[in-house]
């Protein structure tokens, strides 16, 4: 049994089950695991106590498992609460976004830039009348997205931290002042894995709109807004699947306009 304890899950998944008995935990929905007991130990079929005890326990392990993901989805509600009023210029003190950001073990003290990762006219599809299939097709291709862009950026950017809307999902990338200069390099490539993958899983294209690094994390929501607007004049322009950054929309703009 105390090699059992030691025994790491992949282990557990394929050798063990040949020396254990098992019994699978789950409900209708949803599968939470397996209790394993020493060959020969068990006889569930002859003593219906032993069943008893069984189904005892796993009831256990069910609510405890429950109760877990029910805080863990409570703790992700808050970390987004924050997360989004940092975007929004919702918090204006130091100290307090500080504050908040250590009961996470988050660390702001370098400032940050926001990269949102735009779905592309996704929204026209939600403006329309929608049954059913398509509107799930679209929660299930917007989820796809979502999950590749924060796989992506989290190769990256190990520490970035991300919040998530219906069309688009932010993230805000924090980085020392040594590593800044590959900074923009970094996010091309990491746009163009993610741009390759897509194409694999998913009908729509992206827009990754980035803002100006500041050096205060208080600024974030500036370089939300830069994000955006580089975004929206994206779609101004007819301009998808690709890098926009507001400065050198600024640019562009003025050279157009200048001609």
């Amino acid at each position: 049994m105390k090699q059992l304890q030691d025994a790491d899950l992949e282990m557990i998944g394929s050798e063990f089950f040949t020396q254990y008995d098992s019994y699978h935990v789950a409900n209708k929905n949803e599968s939470f695991g397996v209790l394993l007991f020493e060959k020969d130990h068990l006889q569930i079929n002859r003593q219906n106590h032993v069943q008893t005890a069984l189904e005892y326990a796993s009831i256990v392990l069910i609510l405890h498992s429950q109760v877990r993901i029910a805080n863990q989805q409570m703790a992700e509600k808050y970390k987004a609460s924050f997360l989004e009023d940092l975007l929004l210029n919702n918090v204006k003190a130091d100290l307090e976004i500080h504050n908040r950001a250590r009961l996470y073990g988050w660390d702001f003290t370098n400032g940050g830039l926001a990269a949102v990762v735009d779905i592309n006219n996704i929204k026209k599809y939600f403006i329309d009348q929608l049954d059913s299939n398509t509107n799930r097709m679209l929660e299930e291709a917007t989820e796809i997205i979502f999950r590749h862009s924060i796989r992506q950026m989290r190769q990256t950017f190990p520490q970035a931290k991300y919040f998530r809307q219906s069309d688009l999902i932010a993230f805000i990338i924090s980085v020392p002042a040594g590593e800044r200069e590959t900074l923009a390099d970094q996010l091309e490539q990491t746009f163009k894995r993610l741009q390759k993958q897509l194409s694999h899983v998913s009908p729509f294209t992206i827009t990754l709109g980035i803002g100006q690094y500041y050096e205060n994390i208080r600024d974030i929501s500036k370089s939300y807004s830069e994000a955006r607007v580089a975004i929206n004049l994206g779609y101004s322009l007819q301009w998808f699947d690709r890098i926009l950054i507001e400065i050198a929309m600024k640019l562009y703009r003025l050279k157009h306009y200048k001609a």
